[in-house]
């Protein structure tokens, strides 16, 4: 049996595992992190988030979707006296034995008349990266430093021999089957050091040339987003522009 998603717009998608995650803190009783054991839900749970919750069905009907077709899953309807579960975590009703045979047959993707590859191929379900799976860890004291290429000068404040920038994290190149969500970033830089940066990029960009501000940070933490204290700025030069050809 393999993992089978629907095709759904990114919004949607995106939404959808946002929502799975929120489920999973809200509800721990009844909602398990992708590799925990699952409980199988009640009937009409679905209908039920809707109306408490005050959600988007497409959006709830997505991820139940994406939850109940996990191979994990489908093996916890099967298990014999399996009890399906409320939202919160009580017992409500044996699962049928309908819902328990269908869930042992093993499902078939379509594919050669729709062009989808094989099982082996297909898309694996996106990792959902939640704090629980750090739980009982023991955090070692480290310094954390991030680097990042800004290719455009920010919008910036001073206030008190600081400047101040605001920038969007847009997460890629992460491994198969991985997901961050985008998020704010905040940067504030001596004015003196920020100020020698942009100098140098525009003595670059005088001469046809692309400059590329390469920016490390302290970073931590603050009301949810990252924040970074600039520790220096490495300005280099990018590819020339390319010539402009006139018509003859």
């Amino acid at each position: 049996m393999v993992d089978t998603l629907d095709t759904q717009s990114p919004p949607v998608r995106t939404a959808a595992l946002e929502l799975l995650a929120m489920l999973t803190e809200r509800y721990p009783a009844t909602f398990t992190h992708e590799g925990g054991p699952p409980k199988p839900l009640t009937i009409g749970i679905s209908d039920q988030l809707i109306t408490e919750l005050a959600l988007d069905p497409a959006i709830v009907h997505t991820a139940m979707r994406l939850y109940t077709r996990r191979r994990s899953y489908q093996k916890a309807l099967s298990q014999p006296g399996a009890m399906r579960v409320g939202l919160d975590g009580t017992p409500t009703e044996p699962v049928a034995p309908e819902h328990q045979a269908a869930a042992r047959t093993p499902r078939r993707p379509a594919r050669a008349a729709q062009g989808t590859p094989p099982a082996s191929e297909s898309t694996p379900s996106p990792m959902l990266l939640t704090l629980d799976l750090w739980k009982g860890l023991t955090p070692m004291p480290v310094t954390a430093t991030l680097k990042l290429v800004l290719r455009d000068l920010p919008e910036t404040r001073e206030q008190d021999g600081m400047v101040y920038m605001a920038l969007q994290n847009e997460p890629r190149g992460l491994p198969k089957g991985v997901t961050l969500d985008s998020g704010p970033l905040y940067l504030t830089s001596p004015v003196k050091q920020w100020k020698t940066a942009c100098t140098r990029a525009e003595q670059i960009r005088t001469n046809g040339t692309s400059a590329l501000l390469i920016v490390e940070a302290h970073v931590s933490t603050r009301d949810g987003a990252l924040v970074g204290v600039v520790k220096g700025v490495q300005v280099v030069e990018g590819k020339a522009a390319s010539p402009t050809s006139s018509d003859s």
